[in-house]
């Protein structure tokens, strides 16, 4: 929930001073194909918690989505470097967009998530309720993101098995 200029200051201080992050001035969601081995050496390279987030996807997934020379102009999407953080030296500040960067940047190399959606219409004395519901069948790479709320999506998400639902 930073402001633009609050994030653009501390994704410059870990590009500059700390050699964490690519060029945060651009925004481009792309990467070029030849960095496909340079983003897997980053990947195998990121401490904990993000090694064991990377560990779970090995051999890595391709992210094919994320790797598109034609969509990009003069920069490349903001990714981790190969330098080893340290990240007791950075701020609280930095070390949540560092975060956000990394498990962009993982999440891009798992599998998708997929759900059934289930929608029932039941009508009781003329009135209609209508009831939603979402069952993961893969958490894909909201896995990245587990405990974290998702405030765009206040559903409930169940895992479960759905019973067969008939008319009457």
């Amino acid at each position: 929930s930073y402001s633009a200029e609050k994030t653009l200051s501390l994704a410059q201080a870990l590009y500059e001073r700390h050699k964490l992050l690519t060029y945060p001035r651009t925004d481009s969601r792309y990467l070029p194909d030849d960095m496909k081995p340079k983003i897997a050496s980053t990947l195998c390279r990121l401490p904990e918690p993000y090694k064991s987030l990377v560990d779970q996807v090995k051999p890595l997934a391709t992210a094919e989505r994320i790797y598109d020379n034609t969509k990009i102009s003069d920069h490349h999407a903001i990714v981790p470097t190969e330098k080893q953080p340290v990240l007791d030296t950075l701020t609280q500040e930095e070390k949540n967009i560092y975060d956000m960067v990394c498990r962009r940047l993982i999440a891009n190399h798992y599998p998708a998530y997929e759900y059934d959606a289930l929608s029932i219409v039941t009508e009781c004395e003329n009135e209609h309720f209508k009831t939603s519901l979402n069952n993961v069948v893969r958490e894909g790479w909201k896995a990245v993101y587990a405990g974290e709320k998702d405030e765009k999506d206040d559903k409930a998400e169940l895992t479960l098995h759905l019973p067969e639902v008939k008319n009457g």
